[in-house]
């Protein structure tokens, strides 16, 4: 029942999407989800993808409903489906001379028809360059192509996100941040020896002692030069109070804060831990103590 809900709250906004697109493209001319980077990269699909999937985000969230491999095949059909929605609104709403498309022009016509006259407008910082393509004819569905598959990745970004969300698997609900602890240096030996001592401490299942050692390490605003942050995440389920604790170290680089990988670690909690501008308190709430297991 709540994958059927689930999936309805998809398709609902995935018919809202398509509407949108299709009103601002009909009102200005703007087709969002035809923008593409570099004349392959479709990143317009990509955000309206993710757009029409959201239902899925929301639906999962509020029912507490963990993403199945199910889900998986909805959420990139019903992406995908609204690329074709938005053309259909199109196909219904057109009129020649006042007489509606649809009375001699099949759907499927008029997609063909709609794809081999496809153009491209080539743009360098939002500003027309004056250059396009003319009518593509059979490569408009080499570009078609690539617009579905960017609304499907954006109906994945969607599902990816669920699935790397933390899941109580006692009670079945999603988990919700309970505090964050982020530090900045530019010391990467400093950086070393707090995450071994942050590791050892979670190896002993002591996760208060670990955010003790880390409210100790670096700064706790950012500046220019300190390109290195770490942080520790605690979230918790608001059913059985059963928690989760992340510790990442990222660095900056290209404009990004990029993970290290080997600098990560994870998992759940029976110490109920509190983050309060680095005042770190901690409780037991089940029969395993403050054991974090990854």
């Amino acid at each position: 029942m709540k994958e059927l809900v689930v999936t309805l709250c998809g398709l609902f906004t995935s018919l809202l999407t398509a509407l949108i697109l299709w009103w601002v493209a009909d009102s200005w001319e703007l087709a969002v989800y035809t923008v593409m980077v570099w004349a392959i990269v479709p990143v317009g699909a990509g955000v309206s993808g993710f757009a029409g999937a959201t239902g899925y985000l929301a639906g999962s969230r509020l029912l507490h409903h963990r993403p199945s491999r199910l889900m998986l095949l909805n959420v990139i059909l019903v992406s995908v489906f609204t690329y074709f929605a938005v053309h259909y609104l199109d196909y219904i709403a057109l009129e020649i001379e006042d007489t509606p498309v649809r009375e001699f022009l099949s759907f499927g016509e008029y997609m063909d028809i709609s794809i081999r006259s496809t153009s491209m407008e080539f743009m360098r910082r939002g500003v027309a360059t004056g250059a396009e393509t003319g009518e593509l004819g059979n490569l408009g569905y080499g570009i078609a192509a690539l617009q579905v598959l960017g609304f499907a990745f954006g109906g994945l970004g969607v599902y990816g996100y669920l699935v790397s969300r933390p899941y109580c698997r006692r009670c079945s609900r999603f988990m919700f941040r309970k505090g964050l602890q982020t530090r900045y240096t530019d010391d990467p030996k400093g950086v070393q020896a707090s995450t071994a001592q942050v590791y050892s401490s979670i190896d002993s299942g002591d996760v208060r002692g670990a955010i003790q050692i880390h409210s100790l390490f670096g700064n706790r605003e950012y500046a220019e030069d300190r390109y290195l942050r770490s942080w520790i995440e605690i979230m918790d389920c608001r059913q059985c109070g059963r928690h989760w604790a992340k510790y990442q170290v990222e660095k900056w680089a290209r404009n990004d804060w990029k993970e290290i990988a080997d600098l990560t670690v994870s998992g759940f909690t029976d110490m109920a831990v509190e983050i309060e501008d680095d005042r770190v308190t901690a409780t037991t709430t089940g029969r395993e103590g403050n054991r974090l297991r990854n």
